[in-house]
């Protein structure tokens, strides 16, 4: 049997004649082959594929309900085992996940008072963060000699306009290797919060510098290829949908489709895109009468393309000029190759660079798939519903295409907009003041566990 599962379907849509699905099912017959297997694709990270072959209650298959974020299974199975430390990190990571803070507090708070990490140590801290954050602050403030405790307090600091402590703190700490990126962002902010534009656009500059990329504001060589189809979905997106057409009319990739799907607006998000696309013949407008939200409108752009390949921007992003021939060039290289990711930022209003669980700022950026079409029909659309289902495409992507059919870049080529009337600001699904999001997290688990039942097959789940 392979080390790695292959995945259920070639680049170009085709049916894998020996597919993940079908290993499995043989697999069942052999338990001692199945868990021989099971080991090596834990280790390849896979874990949809490797509880769909064991089931529950297993140690490997504890440890992939957590990386899958089956909060729920894993808390009913993480009991069987002894408590070590990164079971307790993960019991109050996960507790705080389904909405029970007061249950979580005492496993993050046993948590953060061990050693830093960039790890799980950090996920418990910032879960803390939305339970006791004076407790956080003074336990920091404790151990401002560790490098990670200390850049912690620092985005603390900055967070609560305190920047001369944030300065202090970045000083004696700055990060080094890859994550100095993180360092340079966070200096960013303090500029901003001191009025100094100049000092913050420098540090942003050095921050994807460190990445080999240029500023956002540059004019790389054009380059030309295959045709790539941009959808954007936009909904009373006025004030940002020009910037964010702009940072794709700007791409060194030339040959480009851009889909403005407007779901029904109401302000003049469909006048400006048109206007738009008047100037620009690449840019093309489909209305909708009736507001279904963003991803019933990126399956009507998904109809609608011509490309080659696939990809999506939010309308109040803005792209990296490099953004879509960074990510097409390992798929023009390997054919063998599904599909590509990227990492992003996200900004806020007043410009400073933010994210929910506040470290690190640089992250995947799951709606950046740029998919061959083909293999985009093969596996289906988004699922229509009003959130969360862009964590789903991606996880079918990548069961589908295998660990070694899809390639996830260190690249942040997006900067992500804060738009606070969007569903993930939402009351009723977004993530609220507490952190978390009990509709997110169900709709989540029962996408992973639909699609973890049809690669066991029916007639064995």
């Amino acid at each position: 049997m392979p080390k790695l599962p292959p995945g259920t379907h070639e680049a170009a849509g085709v049916r894998r004649s020996d597919s993940t699905d079908r290993i499995i099912d043989r697999l069942a017959r052999s338990p001692w082959r199945a868990r021989i297997t099971a080991w090596s694709w834990r280790r390849a990270h896979c874990p949809v594929e490797t509880i769909a072959l064991l089931g529950r209650g297993d140690r490997f298959t504890l440890r992939c309900l957590f990386e899958l974020e089956l909060y729920k299974a894993f808390l009913e199975d993480c009991g069987k085992y002894p408590a070590r430390r990164w079971l307790t990190a993960a019991r109050g990571i996960a507790r705080f996940a389904v909405g029970d803070a007061d249950a979580a507090a005492s496993d993050l708070t046993a948590t953060v008072r061990r050693p830093a990490g960039f790890g799980l140590w950090l996920r418990a801290a910032s879960a803390l963060n939305q339970i006791d954050p004076k407790w956080l602050y003074t336990e920091l403030e404790r151990r401002c000699g560790e490098p990670v405790a200390a850049f912690l307090l620092a985005h603390l600091a900055d967070r609560a306009g305190d920047y001369e402590t944030a300065s202090r703190l970045l000083e004696r700490h700055t990060l080094s290797g890859r994550r100095a990126a993180e360092s340079d962002l966070l200096a960013a902010n303090i500029a901003i919060g001191r009025g100094d534009r100049t000092a913050a656009q420098a540090a942003a500059s050095n921050a994807f510098g460190r990445h080999g990329l240029c500023d956002f504001d540059a004019r790389p060589q054009a380059r030309d290829g295959a045709l790539v189809s941009i959808i954007v979905a936009a909904f009373n997106a006025e004030q940002t949908i020009g910037a964010a057409l702009q940072s794709l009319t700007a791409q060194s990739w030339r040959n480009l489709e851009i889909l403005v799907v407007d779901d029904a607006s109401s302000d003049a998000t469909r006048a400006r895109a048109t206007a738009m696309a008047q100037q620009d013949s690449r840019i093309r407008v489909i209305s909708r009468t009736v507001n279904e939200g963003a991803y019933v409108a990126r399956n009507a752009g998904i109809a609608a393309a011509r490309g080659d390949f696939v990809t999506f921007h939010d309308a109040d992003d803005v792209a990296h000029p490099d953004r879509i021939a960074r990510q097409i060039a390992p798929l023009v290289d390997d054919p063998a190759l599904a599909f590509t990711t990227a990492r992003w930022v996200r900004r806020t209003a007043e410009g400073k660079f933010w994210c929910r669980q506040i470290l690190p700022l640089i992250r995947l950026h799951v709606g950046s798939m740029l998919v061959r079409r083909a293999f985009l029909a093969a596996v289906g659309p988004f699922d229509p519903v009003r959130f969360g289902a862009d964590g789903d495409l991606l996880l079918r992507l990548r069961v589908a295409a295998g660990p070694m059919g899809f390639k996830a870049l260190d690249l942040p080529l997006t900067i992500g907009g804060c738009n606070p009337h969007s569903a993930v600001h939402s009351p009723d699904t977004g993530y609220g003041a507490g952190g978390f999001s009990v509709a997110r997290q169900e709709y989540a688990e029962r996408r992973a566990w639909q699609l973890i039942e049809h690669l066991r097959g029916s007639e064995r789940v």
